[in-house]
């Protein structure tokens, strides 16, 4: 067994989710600011994500997203977009040969008025899937090619009438993260989101390299419990050849924090 971190163990990486999730009452907490929102919106959304474990194969997720004002932008007022509960459950290898796979299912749903707020007031239900295959090299390293796929499915506003106004989308996201021995890996993929499927005529494709570090505990003692710390450039192309900006998430295992404080929350069945 490694000391590393194993790429086979990660539950997601940026927007990207893998195969992995969550051990049986592991708890994540994640902060990942959209500063790719500074470019050209009076907002900057703030997700805020919790993970929970509920069998070593199975994990629940709530993510909010709130959002403050963009000052070189605007004068927004603040407020909370939506709401988003998802699930994933992972299958091992049914498919073939050592490649990973899960599926999931996320249901968002809006929080604000869309009057006064950026929502667009629609409920979205997406379903995905995600493949990966992990690879060890005689360096000790690793590296993982991956691929998820998600269909993001709107439901009607009542305000509106049921019809939406806009169509569902479809998104593809193939990539590498290569592991060398250490604690920082190193990611690439490319996002392909298209309306074409649903008969619109958009398609945003982006290029995302990016770095994830995990530092390791016996050299960052100030630093307490599990932390990944993610930093990623977005580069937008075709319909989104004018979005660009930076991907940053920071992550923490809550159970470890915890624990390094002298509370193991396991131990009290949480």
């Amino acid at each position: 067994m490694s000391k590393y971190p194993d790429l086979r163990l990660m539950e997601d990486v940026f927007d990207v989710e893998l195969p992995a999730t969550r051990p049986k009452r592991g708890v994540e907490f994640s902060i990942s600011p959209r500063f790719v929102d500074t470019v050209k919106q009076d907002y900057i959304r703030i997700p805020l994500r919790f993970k929970y474990g509920l069998t070593n194969k199975w994990e629940f997720a709530v993510r909010l997203q709130p959002y403050v004002n963009n000052p070189s932008q605007g004068d927004r007022e603040n407020g909370v977009e939506n709401i988003r509960f998802s699930t994933k459950y992972h299958l091992g290898r049914p498919l073939f040969g050592q490649v990973e796979t899960a599926l999931g299912l996320g249901v968002t749903l809006p929080v604000e008025d869309e009057k006064d707020g950026i929502t667009d007031g629609y409920n979205h239900y997406t379903p995905f899937a995600t493949v990966a295959r992990t690879y060890d090299l005689d360096s000790g390293g690793q590296w993982q090619w991956f691929t998820s796929a998600e269909y993001d499915i709107l439901g009607g506003n009542p305000d509106r009438g049921d019809k939406p106004d806009k169509d569902d989308e479809l998104s593809l996201l193939p990539g590498l993260m290569y592991g060398p021995p250490g604690f920082w890996r190193y990611v690439f993929y490319v996002e392909w989101d298209t309306t074409r499927i649903a008969g619109g005529d958009r398609d945003d494709v982006y290029l995302v390299p990016g770095v994830r570090f995990d530092p390791p505990n016996n050299r960052y003692r100030w630093l307490p419990g599990d932390w990944q710390f993610e930093l990623a450039g977005k580069l937008g192309l075709a319909d989104a050849s004018d979005d660009h900006g930076v991907i940053f998430q920071l992550k923490f295992d809550f159970a470890s924090v915890m624990k390094s404080v002298g509370y193991d929350p396991r131990e009290s069945g949480f």
